[in-house]
């Protein structure tokens, strides 16, 4: 399950990035029962929704734009999510500290699955995610996209992120790689 704000976080976020026309063709090219949900407010930010829900919205928006839409609302869905004072208050932390937040919050948003640094050093970590049931490949496009904003809007600069394994279509896993100067 995934928390509903997911869903008005990537529809909003496209409003503002394309107009309401590219919400509308979205909205066109869903499952007819996914799109009266969303278009009648039926999905609450606070209330827990099929994964597999996600997937179709996701899979929506990369018909749209391709991978470079998924990465670019990824990124651009945590900005909107973090108003200005958290993004003073994780300035102040380290990059290993980060992904320890980044750990807990994942709850927050999945019923299932963790990311857990498997590794860490002066400018680089491996986050581990784990038991991401019925993540797509454009759940990880997007998570990626965000992890990296993520890391960016707490002042980490010049970083790099590579998926070392998984993290692919129907994987429940993935290997990243950050690096930072």
């Amino acid at each position: 399950m995934i928390k509903g704000l997911a869903f008005s976080s990537v529809v909003g976020t496209l409003e503002k990035l394309r107009g309401s026309g590219a919400v509308q063709e979205l909205m066109d090219g869903l499952p007819p029962e996914l799109a009266v949900r969303i278009r009648q407010q039926q999905i609450l930010v606070a209330g827990w929704y099929p994964v597999a829900d996600y997937r179709e919205l996701l899979a929506g928006l990369r018909g749209l734009g391709g991978d470079a839409l998924l990465r670019e609302v990824g990124a651009e869905s945590i900005r909107s999510d973090l108003n200005s004072i958290h993004r003073m208050l994780l300035r102040m932390l380290s990059p290993s500290t980060l992904v320890m937040i980044s750990q807990r919050m994942f709850s927050r948003y999945f019923t299932r699955g963790c990311i857990v640094a498997t590794e860490r050093g002066d400018n680089y970590l491996h986050a581990h995610y784990t038991d991401c049931q019925g993540w797509s490949r454009d759940i990880w496009v997007e998570q990626f996209a965000g992890a990296e904003t993520f890391l960016q809007l707490a002042g980490v600069r010049s970083i790099s992120v590579r998926r070392l394994q998984g993290g692919r279509e129907g994987d429940t896993e993935a290997l990243l790689e950050v690096r930072w100067t």
